[in-house]
């Protein structure tokens, strides 16, 4: 039962087992009593714990918190739980971390019975969390200073000493960093995916001007990839996710020229159409090259952070 609900099999409409079937209601009932025993047994670790650790996450508006705790030789991580409600400034943030904590240390959360919160635990969890692990965003900062204020007793982590900054979030400077410093990197940046104006931005923001891209892509085939791309996919929200616009356009560099030859003439005196211009008398072999190598960096820079953005050590 437990394997079938961890591969994605629907409990809704019930679950085919080796010896029986289970209805849909038997089944939700089941997978509330498996997930409230998983859920004492964190419960329990955290308990005899006598240090621990707090992550935290967010991904999509999505507030995730993990945990990592020790007691006598014995280490144990688990979900500590979510929030979809909060605010995104540092009080908001800081608001989840308690409601998430007081919610873990609650009994019976499948609906199975009264909720029944354990003030014992929730007090002992509070102070034997003594790290806790944040992205390197101000509010998650600011938030966490709140959590453990003035370290003296008065925060809801009274003595959490340290704020780590995991190491996926520190590698993204490697690759921001590296095109500000330099002007001619961070024009280049710019010209093929950053600035409003250019080819990647104009093709992520309209339907139609994506349409157009897929036509101009499926006319070429000097590719040097199998792939007809359908979009640039360019959007903003970290330094990272322009490593896919700078590596497609060079892929199919032919394919890109079609597309702002293209908006030159349909979009004749428009504000696309000065955009296209603007990247064809911009082009040139050495800003090819160049363009290139940026995408190649990015793309050695964005391996370092996939590999810092996990558990596993032993890479």
């Amino acid at each position: 039962m437990f394997r079938e609900v961890h591969s994605g099999t629907p409990i809704s409409r019930g679950i085919e087992l080796k010896s029986a079937r289970l209805g849909g209601q038997k089944s939700r009932a089941l997978t509330n009593a498996l997930a409230e025993a998983v859920h004492r047994q964190k419960m329990e670790a955290m308990r005899n714990a006598c240090v621990a650790m707090l992550i935290r996450d967010e991904r999509h508006k999505r507030l995730h918190f993990r945990f990592r705790c020790s007691g006598h030789s014995v280490t144990t991580s688990g979900y500590l739980g979510q929030s979809v409600t909060h605010t995104g400034d540092a009080l908001g943030i800081a608001k989840a971390t308690e409601t998430v904590l007081r919610r873990f240390c609650s009994k019976n959360k499948g609906g199975q019975g009264h909720l029944e919160f354990d003030e014992g635990l929730y007090n002992h969890l509070r102070h034997i969390i003594e790290a806790i692990s944040i992205d390197s965003a101000s509010n998650e900062v600011c938030s966490a200073t709140d959590l453990s204020w003035a370290l003296q007793g008065e925060g809801i982590l009274p003595n959490c000493r340290r704020i780590l900054r995991d190491a996926a979030h520190s590698a993204r400077r490697l690759l921001g960093r590296l095109m500000k410093a330099d002007p001619v990197l961070n024009d280049m940046l710019g010209l093929f995916c950053h600035w409003r104006d250019s080819l990647a931005q104009i093709v992520h923001h309209s339907l139609d001007m994506r349409q157009l891209y897929e036509e101009c892509i499926a006319k070429v085939d000097d590719s040097a990839v199998s792939s007809k791309f359908k979009n640039l996919r360019c959007a903003k929200h970290r330094i990272e996710t322009f490593t896919t616009p700078m590596s497609r356009s060079i892929l199919n560099l032919s394919g890109i020229m079609l597309f702002a030859m293209t908006l030159v003439e349909v979009k004749k005196g428009e504000r696309a159409g000065a955009a296209a211009e603007t990247f064809l008398l911009a082009l040139s072999p050495t800003v090819i090259l160049l363009a290139g190598m940026i995408a190649d960096a990015a793309s050695m820079t964005l391996e370092l952070i996939r590999a810092m953005d996990t558990e596993d050590r032993s890479n």
